[in-house]
């Protein structure tokens, strides 16, 4: 994935295995779409470029570890509006809580 830079998963898609883009040093944005309920761990590990994901599912998907350790500081994860608190807590995803924000 050395060219990858944007990623949309096509809807329908309903889960995202573990690893599925560790190390994609050159990913900049993912688009994740409301039919995703599960995503697994160290999903973006060591994406460094990664300052951008567009979640779109309302009820926070269930997330592995590590999923967006080691990405960009600037990260921001948008998640739909009236979202917010329900990601922030979720479980793993509250790692990520100050990142978290409304779309």
């Amino acid at each position: 994935c050395e060219s990858l830079e944007n990623m949309t998963i096509p809807k329908g898609v309903t889960s995202i295995g573990s690893y599925a883009f560790t190390g994609c040093e050159s990913l900049i944005s993912i688009e994740i779409p409301s039919s995703v309920t599960s995503m697994g761990v160290n999903l973006c590990q060591g994406c460094e470029d990664l300052t951008e994901v567009v979640m779109y599912p309302t009820v926070p998907p269930s997330l592995g570890q590590g999923a967006f350790g080691r990405t960009s500081p600037d990260l921001l994860i948008k998640v739909p509006s009236g979202s917010v608190q329900a990601y922030q807590s979720a479980s793993v995803w509250s790692a990520y809580a100050s990142q978290i924000v409304s779309q």
